[in-house]
């Protein structure tokens, strides 16, 4: 998955306001903005063990990737089709969606999985087009599952260590929780998500 954001809105990101996080320069905060993306913002490989139609075991690697931390990132839900602009909630619910360096093992039973992650914790520097060192230095836990085919819920415990590369000394426990409903007309689609 690529993002051409860093040649498209610049380092300094686009306005938006109450985002506030990462940087442009390595030494002032953007506030009010959302900085752009990574250019290469996930490249993973899963592995899945199936014992049979409901029962399956996975492991997955990603540089970058997506640890087993929070639901899935705004861009991977339905309501970012037309809207691709980062909600206020970005940076406090799935900052974790771009990781250098992510391992994580599962077990799906019908509509439930569990999964863990080893993961790095800091958030990707403000350079968009390279690579930043994978650290493996925090881990995740979550418990997931779609009951029905139009809810998916999830709660997860996350351990950051030294998220915010302007506050390295600062780790982080980040604790979600989140359902989301989706409702299919015949052309339209009414998504939402409470977390």
């Amino acid at each position: 998955m690529i993002s051409l954001e860093p040649a498209a809105i610049g380092c300094d990101g686009y306005p938006l306001l109450l985002q506030s996080g990462e940087t442009c320069n390595g030494v002032t905060p953007l506030i009010d903005r959302q900085h752009p993306h990574d250019f290469l913002m996930e490249l993973a490989a899963v592995y899945t063990i199936r014992f049979s139609s409901e029962n399956s075991l996975f492991g997955y690697f990603g540089l970058p990737g997506e640890p087993a931390l929070g639901p899935p990132a705004y861009i991977h839900r339905f309501s970012a089709f037309f809207n691709p602009e980062a909600p206020i909630t970005h940076h406090w619910l799935d900052s974790t969606h771009i990781v250098f360096g992510v391992a994580t093992v599962g077990f799906v039973y019908d509509w439930l999985k569990i999964d863990t992650s080893i993961f790095t914790g800091r958030e990707p520097d403000q350079h968009r087009w390279g690579f930043d060192r994978p650290r493996f230095d925090s881990y995740s836990a979550r418990i997931s599952g779609n009951p029905t085919d139009n809810i998916a819920a999830q709660i997860s415990y996350g351990y950051l260590k030294s998220p915010e590369q302007l506050e390295p000394n600062v780790n982080m426990h980040r604790t979600t929780a989140s359902v989301s409903y989706n409702k299919a007309w015949q052309m339209n689609n009414w998504q939402i998500t409470a977390a």
